[in-house]
């Protein structure tokens, strides 16, 4: 799978301005690093898609189960059976996307290919196993669709994995909370302490990157004329689509500030603000005509606006 350089990358750097660009620009320019041609990515990207089979036949063999699997088949919670497992290999993926080295507006490092291809094949398992457990929903699907086309399209160009990078740590940093959340929700540990905290600092770092730090980084993507086109779509792509799931956490958060307003007659008193939050966010994940609209408003504000804005570089590639 070699990796091509089309451009000087000097020139590259020169072209780009932007809003952010004085925040996120390198003081040097580095050379190509012609490891990357040295490396069979394809063996290497089969090679890990095995490992992450492997792994999960090996958790699945030795880890502590949940519980009784005759009490998940009998409440029909099968899913959760599955789910409990998958977050082990999750957990792996998590954290070694956690681990990244960043060189803004550079040509490709050897590290970044090793993470991308690495990230490939995780998404490759993690796509087969949910769809042949029959875990997988509509969202999750398009999820992993749309970073496996970005993963494969960064791979094959030289340029991009420090944007990749970018994101693939907006996207993991809060994983390992989400793995640990589910793991104590499925072994009945709900009511702990220790669910509590975790879901505090889960719920915390999940808003913040994805609907503060992800929008920051879709503006400098979109400023920026070295940034692959499907830098630029796919995380527009993934910003319209884990916005859902903010909605989701905070209509959760919502309603449990609200259990806390319930008298002895289980009757509501919140103040209320908290009344028209826990209303709002309830209807973004609940009333389809509700998420017709705002998919058409975040469509309209993620895609449309900056395609008018930056159509002269939107679609640059190398």
């Amino acid at each position: 799978m070699e990796s091509m350089s089309f451009k000087d990358p000097m020139m590259l750097a020169e072209q780009s301005s932007g809003y952010l660009k004085s925040i996120f620009r390198g003081t040097k320019i580095y050379d190509y690093d012609t490891r990357i041609d040295q490396y069979n990515w394809y063996a290497l990207y089969i090679i890990q898609v095995a490992f992450y089979f492997t792994l999960q036949a090996l958790v699945r063999k030795f880890a502590p189960p949940p519980g009784d699997i005759k009490v998940f088949k009998e409440k029909k919670k099968m899913n959760d059976y599955h789910f409990y497992y998958f977050q082990y290999p999750t957990f792996v993926h998590a954290i070694i996307g956690c681990i990244a080295g960043y060189r803004y507006d550079q040509p490709n490092h050897l590290y970044h290919q090793i993470l991308m291809v690495h990230s490939f094949a995780y998404f490759t398992f993690d796509s087969i196993i949910e769809i042949y457990y029959g875990t997988d929903d509509a969202l999750t699907n398009a999820h992993h669709l749309v970073v496996l086309i970005a993963s494969f399209t960064h791979v094959k160009n030289s340029f991009g994995g420090f944007e990749y990078i970018v994101l693939h740590l907006i996207t993991e940093i809060s994983n390992p909370f989400l793995i640990i959340r589910t793991v104590l929700k499925i072994c009945g540990m709900k009511e702990t302490m220790i669910y509590a905290v975790n879901d505090m600092i889960f719920a915390t770092i999940f808003l913040f990157f994805r609907m503060i730090v992800t929008p920051c980084a879709l503006i400098y993507m979109f400023e920026g004329h070295n940034i692959l086109a499907a830098d630029k779509v796919g995380t527009a792509a993934i910003l319209f689509i884990q916005l859902f799931w903010c909605y989701r956490i905070l209509y959760l958060i919502m309603e449990k500030i609200r259990e806390n307003y319930k008298d002895k007659t289980g009757a509501f008193n919140e103040p209320l603000v908290i009344r028209i939050l826990f209303n709002i966010f309830k209807k973004l994940i609940s009333d389809k005509k509700v998420k017709i609209y705002v998919s058409i408003t975040q469509f309209i504000l993620i895609f449309l606006i900056p395609y008018y804005f930056y159509k002269g570089t939107i679609f640059n590639n190398y």
